[in-house]
């Protein structure tokens, strides 16, 4: 075909042409002798199209449209006029991204929410999440302008979190914040003293709070379990509860208070005092019983007896005393001793007549006689048998 223009020249302006990534339109001047025929022929490209000179005499112009380049790389063409070439580049798409918005402060409760990606129609983009409670709902990828869809976690915890998803290479960030109350601690206090319910501390701005209930149950006597519940609303209308238990325990014995002990007189009748027993968390209300009585003997009928009781209070707190009693023999016993008496003194029966002097022996017990006129002297007498001594 290039032999067929030989004859004639041809001038192509301009000779060569650079267009963007978008699709356009483009005109190329053709200057020739007046009999010189020419055509304008794409040869390669399926995006370079001839709309208008395709086949001219003279002077003229040929008019071509370029597709979209929807890769990044550059890309050429070439027209063939007459026994010219044209050459068209076109360079790749440069994408650019954006986002909006670029981050979201989100309240603690579980949300939805969504972000415009705006880029080039034929622009891909991707999404790279590396936080678990961030859930993209929409597909980790898409081309052109489009929405992305997330799912945000209720925050459990007690501060603020902050995550990161990278858009299309743009980072979108989430602050969210805590849970938006936390709850006085459990408790222990001891039964019969004084106490009340803490209040719960706001973790978070923007959010009310109101008493909802107050339960009571009764374990043992007076001891209880009380819990307060309490319910929190953030700015989103999110709703958060917490609550407070307080165990009244009754850990302390009763008192048990016995008699001071005491003594008795042998053969009086006695018998032990009772206890009082009082309790801090039920008053009075303390079981009595005996636990057992031990007696020990001392001498003849004395003895001691110690007995031994227990107090339970209503919860199974147990307090023992004791009370001792002596009986004592504190009185000496009567020794009566028969009347004096006289004897009459016998010679001949190992007493010298001399020593009997006419003298009257006095009895001194039941075996002995003195003679009062001869102190020493002694008389055993048994019946007939008398016998004096010295």
């Amino acid at each position: 075909m290039d032999s067929v223009f030989a004859a004639c020249s041809y001038q192509l302006t301009p000779t060569d042409r650079t267009h963007g990534y978008a699709a356009t339109t483009g005109k190329v001047s053709v200057a020739t002798g007046s009999s010189c025929h020419w055509t304008a022929v794409n040869t390669t490209n399926p995006w370079i199209s001839i709309t208008a000179g395709a086949s001219v005499t003279g002077d003229g112009e040929v008019t071509y449209t370029l597709a979209g380049n929807p890769n990044p790389g550059t890309r050429v063409g070439v027209i063939r006029i007459g026994n010219q070439d044209f050459t068209v580049t076109q360079t790749g798409v440069t994408c650019t991204y954006s986002i909006s918005p670029p981050t979201h402060d989100k309240c603690y409760g579980a949300t939805t929410g969504s972000v415009q990606v705006s880029t080039q129609s034929p622009c891909n983009w991707t999404i790279e999440n590396p936080t678990d409670w961030i859930v993209i709902t929409s597909g980790n990828s898409g081309t052109g302008s489009d929405k992305v869809f997330y799912s945000v976690l209720a925050n459990a915890g007690m501060t603020t979190r902050i995550g990161t998803v990278t858009i299309a290479g743009q980072p979108f960030t989430i602050t969210q914040a805590p849970y938006p109350v936390i709850c006085p601690a459990n408790k222990q206090v001891e039964c019969g003293a004084a106490w009340d319910f803490n209040s719960p501390t706001l973790n978070s701005p923007d959010v009310t709070i109101q008493s909802m209930t107050s339960v009571t149950n009764i374990t043992c006597g007076k001891s209880f379990i009380a819990i307060r519940s309490w319910i929190v609303t953030d700015r989103c209308g999110n709703t958060a509860t917490c609550s407070q238990t307080v165990t009244a325990v009754d850990a302390v014995p009763p008192v048990l208070t016995c008699s001071a002990n005491k003594s008795v007189q042998c053969g009086a009748a006695w018998s032990f005092d009772p206890p009082v027993g009082t309790d801090a968390c039920d008053g009075a209300t303390v079981g009595i019983t005996i636990v057992g009585t031990v007696t020990n003997l001392v001498c003849g009928q004395s003895f001691t007896a110690t007995r031994t009781w227990r107090g339970t209070d209503a919860c199974g707190n147990a307090a023992m005393c004791s009370q001792t009693v002596s009986s004592v023999a504190a009185t000496a016993p009567v020794l009566t001793c028969a009347p004096d008496k006289s004897v009459e003194c016998r010679c001949g029966m190992g007493i010298q007549s001399s020593d009997c002097d006419g003298g009257l022996w006095r009895k001194r017990d039941h075996h002995d006689c003195e003679y009062p006129h001869q102190p020493g002297l002694r008389q055993e007498f048994h019946g007939d048998a008398d016998v004096a001594s010295d």
